[in-house]
């Protein structure tokens, strides 16, 4: 029997109802250089639009504050396939893309979602200092940026890597969705659907974990 992963069966169901899906574990890693307010806003604004998707989440704070708060004791423990993983890195990468033309283009990422297998992974990475530089471009909230970046990546390691519409667009400098009202900017009727499907395969799995450590 593994303790570890007892010590987080608290965090599943041993069922998973149809009517409702039990909330997720997000086990967020802050960064100095992003305001303890902000953070916490991000947070709150990336669950909103989960939580109208249909996903809800329960969050943990894995980094020690200024104030001197420790890390929660969930975030210790083993990873199962439910539980996502957010880093905020004070750090810009560049990646780059090609035109229909062949030309490669630089493009700026908010951020990077680890996906396995097209609809897989746990691990998402946002680069703060991207974040903060397309604030500052388009006069959005850093806070409220910021939280639409984790909700799109986490979306990425729901849906797998392709773009559309919505919190999923891929430039969203061009498209200046930043400017759209924020109870406008949410996941489409089909990505919902998809959602859905991908929380219910992830909790399933963490069940059969629970079942095998306890055996």
């Amino acid at each position: 029997m593994n303790p570890s992963i007892l010590t987080l069966m608290g965090l599943v169901m041993s069922t998973v109802p149809l009517e409702a899906l039990t909330p997720i574990p997000v086990f967020l890693y802050g960064s100095t250089a992003v305001p303890a307010g902000a953070l916490v806003e991000a947070r709150q604004e990336a669950a909103r639009i989960l939580r109208e998707a249909g996903v809800e989440t329960r969050w943990f704070e894995c980094s020690p504050s200024a104030a001197g708060a420790q890390p929660e004791p969930a975030c210790g423990g083993a990873l199962l396939s439910s539980h996502l993983v957010v880093r905020i890195v004070p750090r810009l990468q560049r990646e780059y893309y090609r035109k229909p033309s062949g030309a490669a283009v630089p493009m700026e990422m908010l951020g990077k979602a680890l996906c396995v297998q097209g609809t897989g992974g746990n691990y998402i990475s946002i680069y703060y200092n991207a974040v903060d530089r397309l604030a500052r471009e388009s006069d959005a909230r850093r806070a409220r940026l910021l939280g639409y970046a984790i909700a799109h990546e986490i979306g990425h390691l729901l849906l797998g890597p392709q773009h559309s519409t919505g919190i999923m667009a891929a430039d969203w400098a061009d498209k200046d969705v930043l400017r759209v009202p924020a109870d406008k900017f949410f996941f489409s009727a089909s990505h919902r659907q998809r959602l859905e499907t991908q929380v219910r395969a992830r909790l399933r799995a963490d069940e059969q974990v629970a079942s095998n450590a306890s055996r």
